[in-house]
């Protein structure tokens, strides 16, 4: 069976995040686009907009000294939603 093509598109998101590459993920995000980072740390909270989620980037790499990693491991999607299962790193 054939990978559904937003299977890739996930993959390109992940390692266009990984290399800093905005040009990307301009075109993967919507320009209204909602992320939801969950906890209670100084980065949860929602972030509106490309901007902000931009911003919280900036923010996970500041707070980690540049450390923060995403390993993807698997990625499964269809024409209505996407899942990817990732384990997050980072220093402190």
């Amino acid at each position: 069976m054939a990978e559904h093509p937003n299977v890739a598109r996930i993959r390109d998101g992940y390692a266009a995040f990984a290399k800093g590459d905005f040009a990307v993920l301009n075109d993967l995000f919507a320009e209204d686009l909602v992320w939801h980072d969950a906890g209670r740390n100084q980065t949860s909270g929602d972030y509106h907009g490309r901007d902000a989620v931009y911003g919280f980037f900036g923010k996970l790499m500041e707070v980690t000294a540049g450390t923060f990693r995403a390993d993807v491991h698997a990625v499964l999607a269809d024409d209505e939603h996407g899942v990817a299962l990732v384990v997050l790193t980072a220093s402190r």
